[in-house]
């Protein structure tokens, strides 16, 4: 009995060892983290401004929307919110933190560039919504120009992805789901995985 409980105070020394082990070295870990992250800001609030003329702006393109079956439809109001962005600048930057923005361009440009991006989100959030409504009517062809657009240029919404993946799957277009599988690979938010899950499970439905 006194091998035993021997073996068993052991062993339970073994294991406290290896808990305090494990949280000294996640503490330590932790605290490397926080450590880099405080040293980027710092670093990030004393860059200087930089040009941001030359970025990879959207340039508004209807030319490739049915805009003329949304205003069939009475999307009138719809469709002059999206010609309102024609005036704005608009760029896609959710794959960079407020630090990475700072770091790039200058804390000086921090506030206009997030406007940018808020601008990204809105339009593809409208060009989902016009999408959805066309959809919802039966405009397939016209429902997807808009949902094509969006993906085109940069959107991660996922309903956007699966609604065109439905239409391109009612028309057997096989080859425009595998590139709109190749487009969800590419996504660098939380929203990819997603995307590409749906995708696969809309095929195999309707297998």
């Amino acid at each position: 009995m006194r091998i035993l409980g021997a073996t068993i105070f052991s062993s339970l020394i073994i294991i406290i060892y290896m808990i305090a082990r494990s949280e000294h070295l996640s503490g330590a870990k932790n605290n490397r983290a926080l450590k880099s992250y405080l040293e980027r800001e710092s670093k990030s609030n004393s860059t200087r401004k930089k040009d941001i003329s030359k970025l990879d702006y959207v340039v508004l393109n209807l030319s490739t929307l049915a805009i003329d079956i949304a205003m069939k439809h009475n999307l009138e109001q719809l469709v002059n919110e999206l010609n309102c962005f024609s005036s704005k600048k608009i760029i896609n930057l959710s794959s960079y933190s407020n630090t990475d923005l700072k770091l790039m361009y200058g804390p000086a440009n921090l506030d206009v560039l997030s406007e940018y991006d808020n601008n990204f989100t809105e339009l593809i959030k409208l060009l989902n919504k016009i999408g959805d409504s066309l959809y919802d009517l039966e405009e397939y062809d016209g429902a997807a120009s808009f949902y094509e657009y969006a993906i085109h240029i940069g959107s991660d919404i996922t309903n956007t992805y699966v609604k065109l993946c439905t239409i391109y799957n009612t028309n057997n277009e096989a080859a425009k789901i595998k590139e709109l599988k190749h487009k969800a690979s590419k996504i660098t938010s939380l929203s990819g995985p997603i995307i590409l899950d749906k995708i696969n499970h809309i095929k195999m439905e309707n297998k």
